[in-house]
């Protein structure tokens, strides 16, 4: 009897220490032995599917009273731009917080979360987007973190990690990856 109640507690405390998906701390990543060089005061980088990406074009969204609109532009290919966008609500973003990264419509969202896409644009049309599954399990793997912000969030700097689930791409958008994950991101944006 007393060895089936041992085997029982060591099973209980083996699972308890294993990794869980649910448990709400962002997984932080040793990005310090990443050499990605930013020479801008303004800039938004990471490793996008294990290679160093720094985007051309960076800002905050004047456009919006009530979001907050991070814009990280990569360079224009074949008549096609993109962006990576971080879509912040003004007054339910805790940005002291972490901040759960999520497609906006899902029930099963963290309070502290918000809406982040990767987008193709062929002049003002969306010719494709990489995004979160509708109502995919939460998982507290994809985050932004906010380091600073200045009183009027003209200035904001962060990190992310972020893996979207979804792709949705024109076929003429040669340029798009299979799929896209983004470690070790940083940026530093001010309002354009």
């Amino acid at each position: 009897m007393k060895e089936s109640f041992f085997y029982i507690l060591l099973i209980v405390l083996l699972s308890c220490c294993q990794d869980d998906d649910s448990e709400p701390i962002p997984k932080e990543i040793d990005c310090d032995d990443i050499d990605c060089t930013i020479e801008d005061e303004f800039y938004c980088s990471g490793l996008l599917n294990g290679e160093c990406w720094a985007t051309s074009f960076v800002g905050i969204s004047p456009l919006s009273e009530d979001d907050i609109i991070i814009i990280c532009g990569d360079p224009e290919v074949d008549g096609i731009r993109s962006e990576l966008r971080f879509i912040l609500d003004k007054s339910t973003t805790n940005l002291q917080d972490t901040i759960w990264l999520v497609r906006q419509a899902n029930s099963s969202a963290p309070l502290n979360s918000a809406d982040a896409k990767y987008i193709y644009w062929e002049g003002p049309t969306p010719v494709g987007r990489f995004e979160f599954v509708l109502d995919e399990p939460f998982s507290y793997k994809d985050y932004l973190l906010i380091d600073y912000h200045n009183a009027d969030t003209s200035v904001v700097t962060g990190r992310f990690q972020l893996r979207f689930t979804e792709r949705d791409v024109s076929s003429f958008v040669t340029h798009a990856p299979d799929s896209m994950h983004i470690k070790c991101g940083s940026f530093q944006v001010e309002e354009f």
